[in-house]
This record gives C-alpha cells, sequence and structure tokens, in this order.
C-alpha cells in the first residue's frame, strides 16, 4: 500500500489496517488542519491486482459569533465586528437602502488554531446608522448577516 500524504507529519496519521485483508483500508488525519487540505492518493495491491482512490480533503471551520463594537467620537460613528474561522471569507456592507457601502477590512495570518481573525468596519458621518454586515463562508455555506441600527441626538456627537 503507497500513500501520497502531501506534507502530512507521520506523527499523526494512522492506516487502519484491521480491514486490509478485505481489501478496505482506511486513513485517518488527527488533528486535522489547513495544511492537511490537499489531494491524498491511496493505492492498495495483492494477487487479484492493484485499486486505486483519490480523495480531495477540504479544511473548513466555521466563523464564530462576529463580535460588535461601536465607536463614537465627535464627528463619526465606527461600527465594527471581529470573528475567526477558515478559510478566507467574503464581506460585504450594505445600506439602508441595499447599496454596497465602503468598509475596512483587515485579515490576519491564521491564529494558533489555524483560523483567520477578521476585523472589518464601517465608519459613517451622520447619527444614523442603518447597515448590515454579511459574511459568507463559501466552503461550509455560512451566511452571517447582522443588521446594525443605530441613532444618535446631536448632543452625544458634540461631546
Amino acid at each position: 500500500m503507497a500513500l501520497n500524504l502531501r506534507d502530512v507529519s507521520l506523527c499523526c496519521v494512522w492506516i487502519i489496517s484491521v480491514e486490509l485483508g478485505k481489501g478496505n483500508a482506511s486513513l485517518r488525519i488527527n488533528p486535522v488542519g489547513p495544511k492537511d487540505a490537499g489531494r491524498y492518493l491511496c493505492q492498495v495491491s495483492n494477487a487479484k491486482g492493484t485499486g486505486k482512490a483519490l480523495i480531495e480533503l477540504d479544511y473548513g471551520a466555521f466563523y464564530s459569533e462576529p463580535r460588535l463594537n461601536i465607536y463614537v467620537n465627535s464627528t463619526t460613528v465606527t461600527v465594527q465586528f471581529e470573528t475567526e474561522g477558515f478559510p478566507k471569507p467574503e464581506v460585504i456592507w450594505l445600506g439602508e437602502n441595499n447599496q454596497n457601502l465602503n468598509y475596512h477590512l483587515e485579515i490576519h495570518d491564521q491564529t494558533e488554531d489555524g483560523l483567520y481573525y477578521i476585523k472589518s468596519s464601517y465608519e459613517a458621518q451622520k447619527p444614523v446608522v442603518n447597515v448590515t454586515f454579511t459574511l459568507k463562508n463559501h466552503l461550509l455555506n455560512q451566511n452571517l448577516q447582522r443588521l446594525v441600527f443605530l441613532s444618535f441626538g446631536k448632543d452625544l456627537l458634540s461631546l
């Protein structure tokens, strides 16, 4: 049996051979992480011939519930969301009329857990904020959508 394991360290790979005599070979990678994503080729040979199987492993992690931060100063209101997940997401900010908004996005390299740390913010110049933040993880069909509506009096913004 030959395995092409990309860059997987053999310390975390087990070939489960109990069923090997019956023609059933299993591969277990534990723990699995982003670096394990890729194609794997398994080849088994016996007196009856050779069999091959090619599998592709995708790795994904759902994004955590986005944490909301609101920053108010004398002229602007900034709405910010932070979250972690994998792979890199699509981020969209929409205004109250579903128009695309210009926003700031920071994607930090993977954390210890192999996740991306995302920080995205929208800055409004007026005392009423009505925006929708959307984060999409296409690999896992995850779609997080958070509506933010804020209304400040002029007195609050003049502090």
